[in-house]
Formats: C-alpha cells, structure tokens, sequence
C-alpha cells in the first residue's frame, strides 16, 4: 500500500507564523522535488493507512498550555497526525540552517509516536534519514532576508494582575494595559509563568462498576478548595467543596478520600485502559487561525462535558483542511456517547458527522 508523507504546521504562537512557513514550506518543496511523496508499505498492520501527517509545534515559553506529544488516527481519511516541538529560544535566535535542524528535528522527534504495531523500526529509519537527506538540501536555499519574529504582548488589568497574551496590544480593552515582549526577551519566560498557577493543582478519579451502571468519585485542588464529585458515570452527581488552609489539610483530605474510595471497592482506572472516543465534525475554515480557535472551544467544551459527567477527560484533538477531531478518553464508551448525543442537542457542540470508538 503506497503511504503519503505530509507536513502542517501548528501556530500556537502567531507571531512566529512567517519564520515557520519559510522554512516549512522549503522544506517541503525539497522534499517533493527530491523524494518521492510515497512510500510502499508491506506489514500487514499497515492497511488502511494512507498518510501521515506531520505537525511542528512552535509556541513562546510564556504560553503555559501543556501539550501532550503523541499520535491520533483519524479513520475517515486513514491518515495518522503525529507532532514535534520546536525549542521556542534556539528558534527565534537562530540563522537559517539552525531553523531549518530545529525543523528537521522536530520531525524527526514525531516519528517515534508512530505506534510500534503499526510502523516497524527499518520504515521508521528510512523515514529518518530521508529527512536528515531533505534537511541538508533544504539548508542551501537561504533566502534573502530571513522571516522576523514579532514581539508578543502581555495584558494586565487595573491592578497589574496579568490576565492574558496575546499578538495585538489590547490598551484600553477592559481597562487593561499592555506589556510589550521582544523575541530577545522570551528567554526570561521559560520556566515561568505571569499568571497564578499552582502546581500543587491535582485530580484523582476512582470507579466502581456494578450491573447496568459504572459509580465515579473524583477530588481536585484548585489551589484553594477540594472539591469532591461522586454520582453515576452519564450524570452529573452531587458536589462537596472543602475550603484547604494549608499543605496539612490538603494531605489529609486527599488520604480520607482515597482511603473511603478504596474501602467502598472504588479504584482508580488507568489511561490504557480508557476507551478512545472521538467526535468528528466537517468543518472549513477561512483560515488555520480560525480553525485552531474553534477547535481549542470545542476542548474545552467537551472536557466540560464529560469530567462533570464522570465518563473521564479529554486527550487532544486534530485539525485538517476540512474537518476537526476530539478525542476523548473515557470509562465507558457507549454511556459516554449516549451522553455526547443528549447533552450537546441544541448547542455550539452540535453538528457533528459521526462519533467513533477508536
């Protein structure tokens, strides 16, 4: 079966857009006009595979979202999404060739996602260095004027409490002030965030299934309260919220919960052995920014969803040209989508072309 490499791009970070198209796009056009585009696939495991589509992940240090690195599979167009990070500082300080290896790495580094059982280690080998071949050509097409990065602005309210970043200075929005950051400046960012976080932020979950019906419990920390969330998995339960003084309290909240889930035959249900769910919705953009935003809604909306219902959590979601994917994992896949079809009736989250267990 002939297998079709392709490449996008994931602007997390818009203004770093033109410098990631420049060398995204040469690479792509030495790629093509030097390896062919295709690849025959032996194994077996690799039917219904047609593509796959590689992503690089750019985003300035100061973005605290967490990005789970691993690969999706979307059935309706049998291609596998697979995404690379890029090093945010060695980007924006280097020339040329250093784009282009960070690039090339990137790549390289989603190869690994690729699922063993699907893609053997010779393939994964070959697809290596025909990437490290395309990097070396890449490299010799310097353009002119290398792509700018464009500094990114800081937002603050009356109190200079940060409340968000964004590209455009938004003075005078809300009342709020904007704080320019220069592409030299972003280094100070990493491993730091403006806004208040704690990471002593947790969440536990626990199941018990009986006949005809799966009971969940959950507690998480928002830095200040416990809350505890129990019912039937498909409904929305009752809620307790415990106000926490300190790290004592915190511990031994925790401990009293885990220990009454565990007595009363509650226990906790690992990621692998979730069930994958995934909603798929025919979508066309205007642009890849509208696109990203609309998907970025729909992930939280649906983690909303699906954590207050007790099925589970959201794991990601994917775009291509015309349509966007969620995926969600779950305790349950037929509850979770009997509650997907009823609760999203009527809302931003309707439409969707299908729901599939994956």
């Amino acid at each position: 079966m002939n297998l079709k490499i392709d490449f996008q791009r994931h602007y997390i970070s818009m203004e770093t857009r033109e410098s990631l198209d420049q060398v995204a796009n040469t690479f792509l056009e030495q790629f093509n006009k030097n390896k062919s585009p295709t690849f025959e696939l032996n194994s077996e495991m690799a039917n219904n595979v047609a593509a796959i589509n590689f992503e690089a992940s750019l985003q300035h240090p100061i973005n605290i979202i967490e990005q789970k690195f691993k690969s999706s599979f979307s059935r309706s167009i049998q291609t596998y999404f697979v995404t690379g990070p890029i090093d945010y500082v060695s980007w924006i300080n280097g020339d040329w060739k250093e784009r282009v290896r960070l690039y090339q790495e990137c790549l390289i580094a989603a190869i690994s996602l690729l699922p063993k059982s699907r893609f053997s280690s010779s393939f994964k080998e070959e697809l290596k260095t025909i990437f490290q071949e395309v990097g070396k050509e890449a490299t010799k097409f310097e353009p002119l004027e290398l792509a700018k990065i464009r500094p990114i602005y800081l937002m603050r309210d009356e109190n200079g409490k940060c409340i968000a970043f964004g590209f455009e200075p938004l003075n005078n929005v809300f009342g709020w002030e904007a704080e320019t950051i220069e592409p030299s400046e972003a280094y100070k960012w990493c491993g730091k965030s403006p806004f208040e976080y704690d990471n002593t932020k947790f969440a536990k979950k626990y199941y018990k299934k009986n006949i005809g019906i799966i009971q969940y419990r959950e507690i998480w920390y928002d830095g200040k309260a416990v809350t505890k969330h129990f019912g039937v998995c498909g409904q929305t339960g009752e809620t307790e919220v415990e106000e926490i003084a300190d790290s004592q309290e915190l511990l031994r909240a925790s401990q009293e919960f885990e220990r009454k889930a565990l007595g009363d035959g509650f226990k906790e249900i690992g990621d692998n052995k979730l069930h994958y769910l995934v909603i798929e919705y025919d979508y066309k953009a205007v642009d890849a920014t509208s696109m990203l935003t609309k998907r970025h809604q729909m992930e939280d909306d649906y983690n909303n969803l699906i954590g207050w219902h007790g099925l589970g959590h959201l794991d990601g979601g994917s775009i291509s040209a015309n349509s966007i994917e969620i995926a969600l994992m779950v305790v349950d896949f037929e509850i979770a989508k009997k509650t997907i079809i009823e609760f999203t009736k009527g809302t931003s989250l309707a439409g969707y072309s299908r729901i599939k267990h994956e």
